[in-house]
């Protein structure tokens, strides 16, 4: 009878990315300007990994701009280049119109994002339920991801929820709540994190606007 040596394996530890993608994007914008918005979510994401982590998925949940055209093109151009990112999931919400009245008593229009956060709070929850992942990466802070935090905690004690905080954006509450230490996204991990200034996806350019040079 041939006898084999006996072999070792190390499996190694999926990690998910959920991104809030306006709250990340209205973090960059508080902080520095327009200047690191061509953000490449594949780089950022590796950069947060640690060494042995594979990046299983990166959901990307955010809405389509409607109130301004100019906004919606940057933003069009944006979401064809993030196509570019290897494992990148887009999840796209709505904005709602929710006109008010100003103090001069005219009614003025205002779009409010609906259905980012319930996305990312259900995509981390379900992925954890279904062991599609590890280490649950979240990139927002808005203490509206606490109840989906406190859900994988009771009834996924094996999972490891990672809380990534854009700049400008500090929540106690995630922190506290997660009881590990957050990361907080730094300039200079934007700064290194760059897309090329024209990105091509099947055969059509995505260029970087003008207006984020």
């Amino acid at each position: 009878m041939r006898l084999f040596k006996s072999r070792s394996f190390t499996l190694s530890e999926r990690i998910s990315f959920y991104i809030d993608g306006y709250n990340l994007y209205n973090g960059i914008r508080d902080a520095f300007g327009k200047k690191w918005l061509w953000l490449d979510l594949g780089g950022l994401c590796a950069d947060i990994a640690k060494p042995g982590q594979v990046i299983e998925k990166i959901h990307y949940c955010t809405a389509q701009m409607k109130s301004n055209p100019g906004s919606r093109s940057r933003q069009d151009a944006y979401l064809g280049a993030l196509q570019s990112v290897p494992n990148y999931r887009r999840h796209l919400g709505r904005f709602q119109d929710n006109p008010r009245f100003c103090r001069c008593g005219h009614l003025v229009g205002r779009y409010s994002e609906k259905q980012t956060d319930t996305r990312v709070a259900s995509l981390m929850v379900a992925d954890a339920m279904a062991n599609r992942t590890d280490v649950l990466a979240l990139i927002g802070g808005d203490e509206d991801f606490v109840p989906p935090i406190q859900t994988i905690r009771q009834e996924c004690p094996d999972k490891v929820v990672v809380v990534c905080l854009p700049p400008n954006r500090k929540c106690g509450k995630l922190t506290k709540i997660n009881r590990k230490p957050s990361v907080d996204i730094s300039e200079q991990m934007l700064r290194s994190n760059q897309l090329p200034k024209t990105v091509r996806v099947k055969g059509k350019d995505f260029s970087r606007p003008t207006e984020w040079a």
